[in-house]
């Protein structure tokens, strides 16, 4: 089981998903096992809204949602925060959309369930990525 030393701030992850339950356990995931900041929302244009108005590490969203698909919610949050790192999740395992996922915006493609540690295991390894990616470049 893997868990944060108390206080330590290992980021900040932003759960843009209609399904209640889900938003639950991935707050009891990220937040008590990996030691990260985390908000929950379920309006797609309300996580957009946070992505302009606050600094995050990560967003995840689900792909099939009221009013906005994961892809282009994925695709306008890379418009606004380039190097954000977006993570598109869904219960289905064939889904025509899962080619332009990886080629658009998302940074990852995620099946739901998954296990905590590989959930926590990809959350570590995009923050990471997005957290390098935003560095500025040493000169000289």
């Amino acid at each position: 089981m893997r868990s944060a030393e108390p206080g330590t701030r290992r980021g900040r992850i932003l759960l843009i998903d209609d399904d209640r339950v889900f938003g639950i356990w991935v707050g009891q995931v990220v937040q008590r096992r990996g030691g990260y900041d985390f908000r929950h929302t379920l309006d797609p244009h309300i996580g957009l809204q946070c992505v302009e108005t606050e600094s995050w590490d990560l967003v995840i969203t689900d792909m099939e949602m009221p009013g906005m698909t994961g892809l282009e919610l994925a695709e306008r949050v890379h418009l606004c925060e380039p190097g954000l790192p977006v993570a598109v999740m869904t219960a289905h395992v064939a889904l025509p959309g899962i080619i332009p996922a990886q080629r658009s915006a998302a940074a990852e493609f995620l099946h739901k369930p998954m296990p905590a540690d590989d959930f926590l295991d990809k959350v570590a390894a995009l923050i990471a990525r997005g957290q390098a990616m935003r560095q500025p470049k040493d000169e000289g």
